[in-house]
């Protein structure tokens, strides 16, 4: 007769192996991390201790949609044309550069993790950002649902004339609800 492994069991088992490989592999400072973490999952602790485990469970709260990702494509390509613009001589009524902020790593973590997606995958790379993780500090998407907003309204132009850039450089002036903005 074979004895089966409980289900709970298994997956730890299998992530504590997974954890005690990434000990072996990191040839860094984090080697103790990955082994204490490997002992968190032999021994039962509960789940919400494992590392990379909030963020499973944020993101399963809060899965991204289509409609998340279209947004996402849509500010890359609105920063891509703002871009292209001021590369041609146009200049912010603001005088803030058009560099791409990114989404707030605490609050839009979902848009974030999408971001480094289509990073990885070598799309929008050419974007210029204003900080090399992505991670604007501030919570940006209810900026980045203006900026949409008034380019839709201009019919989704592939090319800005002076005008159109600045309707759009104009929204992201606009103040923002910071409750809103995060939830709360």
């Amino acid at each position: 007769m074979v004895n089966e492994i409980p289900d709970e069991r298994f997956k730890r088992m299998v992530l504590a192996n997974q954890y005690r490989i990434l000990a072996l592999l990191d040839d860094g400072d984090s080697a103790d991390f990955w082994e204490r973490a490997a002992d968190v999952a032999e021994q039962g602790w509960p789940a919400g201790d494992l590392p990379g485990y909030e963020r499973l469970e944020e993101a399963a709260l809060q899965p991204l949609t289509e409609e998340d990702q279209v947004f996402v494509l849509d500010v890359f390509t609105i920063y891509l044309l703002l871009q292209d613009a001021a590369d041609a001589g146009m200049k912010p009524g603001d005088g803030r550069r058009v560099d791409f902020p990114g989404f707030d790593g605490n609050h839009e973590q979902r848009f974030l993790a999408y971001v480094d997606h289509l990073l990885r995958e070598d799309r929008f790379t050419h974007v210029r950002s204003s900080s090399r993780d992505y991670n604007s500090h501030w919570p940006m998407v209810e900026t980045y649902r203006n900026m949409v907003a008034a380019w839709h309204r201009l019919g989704r132009p592939n090319r800005l004339s002076q005008r159109q850039f600045d309707e759009i450089v104009a929204e992201r002036g606009r103040p923002i609800d910071l409750a809103a903005a995060i939830g709360q």
